[in-house]
């Protein structure tokens, strides 16, 4: 037969039946914490979770990833591999800041790997001077609540709805 139900009494939703309907949910983003600093040529990632192709990743403690200064840029991303079971975390030249990132492809279906741009750091001088792109904080439905006159934290996508209480 053609069609199968995935969610019934007795069977066991696998992380690929779990993690389609999250990506057709969630866009990549940070769902919670994962600060990001640098010092040098080194970029850290704080503690935290982060929402790739529908899978929930947890960072448990400060993560750091030293990134090459042979160009003006520098791409850190993070790669899933479904062969492995693993997540890793790595860096690579960039002469732009809309570096490809490698595959992106049907990994809740098919696919074996999954990689999604964490942080586009710029270098000057041999080491990191600043982050141009990140991995935005998820805002759910386009908006986010604070007591304050401005949001304490920017990393939110463009065009997200701030809304102050009291």
């Amino acid at each position: 037969m053609a069609i199968t139900m995935k969610t019934y009494s007795g069977v066991s939703v696998t992380h690929k039946n779990d993690g389609i309907i999250r990506q057709a949910l969630l866009p990549n983003c940070i769902l919670s914490g994962c600060g990001m600093s640098f010092s040098g040529t080194t970029l850290s990632i704080a503690t935290g979770y982060l929402m790739i192709a529908g899978r929930e990743i947890y960072i448990d403690s400060t993560t750091s990833v030293t990134v090459p200064t042979t160009s003006t840029y520098a791409l850190v991303k993070l790669t899933i591999s479904e062969s492995t079971g693993s997540v890793t975390l790595s860096a690579s030249a960039a002469s732009s800041t809309s570096p490809s990132v490698g595959t992106q492809g049907l990994i809740n279906l098919s696919g074996t790997t999954y990689s999604e741009m964490v942080a586009i750091v710029r270098i000057s001088g041999g080491a990191i001077a600043g982050i141009v792109k990140k991995l935005r904080k998820y805002a759910p439905m386009g908006r986010i609540y604070g007591t304050a006159a401005t949001p304490s934290d920017t990393d939110y996508v463009d065009g997200t709805e701030y809304i102050q209480y009291e």
